[in-house]
């Protein structure tokens, strides 16, 4: 064999060596950071849900004519939290979010209850464990696009195949 077809071997191996270096561990930096969001946004989700039992002992004494709304809520969050899909659990907390509005809409109906400290402590808990969600579901889904876009463009694409990376969904 001659020696040029050799060189040109070597330099073939040696620009995929090169790639293969630069571009996994941008790949794997990536996803990484996309798991850690995921596994924030899915402890935010778990702080919510936990307050939920807390907002119905608060508000059982007030709502005893109105039990169907918090019925409606408890029927919502029945199902175990782990034994619901990630996707599942960012439904289920978006229902409960938007049924516990429409609950503290009628709150301002009960003076008592309006004052409450501990309604209003596990109400501000609540907003801000959802702030932090919205924060933690644009994050995800910013790692999310940046991986997306690693794994469709040359050469990136290429070893983002062989390694096994596949396009994931966004959140929103």
């Amino acid at each position: 064999m001659p020696v040029e077809i050799l060189i040109v071997i070597l330099v073939v191996i040696l620009v995929v060596a090169v790639l293969v270096l630069i571009t996994l561990p941008k790949l794997l930096y990536v996803k990484e950071n996309a798991r850690n969001a995921y596994r924030d946004i899915n402890d935010i989700l778990k702080g919510r849900w936990v307050l939920i039992p807390k907002f119905i002992e608060v508000l059982k004494p007030y709502f005893s004519d109105e039990k169907s709304s918090l019925e409606e809520i408890i029927l919502i969050r029945n199902t175990t939290f782990e034994n619901m899909t990630f996707e599942k659990r960012i439904e289920t907390d978006k229902k409960l979010s938007d049924r516990l509005i429409e609950i503290d809409k009628k709150v301002h109906n009960y003076a008592d209850l309006d004052a409450d400290e501990k309604y209003n402590k596990l109400l501000k808990e609540f907003q801000s464990l959802g702030d932090e969600l919205s924060k933690a579901k644009k994050e995800y889904d910013g790692y999310i696009d940046k991986l997306n876009k690693l794994t469709s463009r040359f050469p990136t694409n290429m070893i983002a195949l062989v390694a096994g990376f596949k396009k994931i969904d966004k959140l929103d």
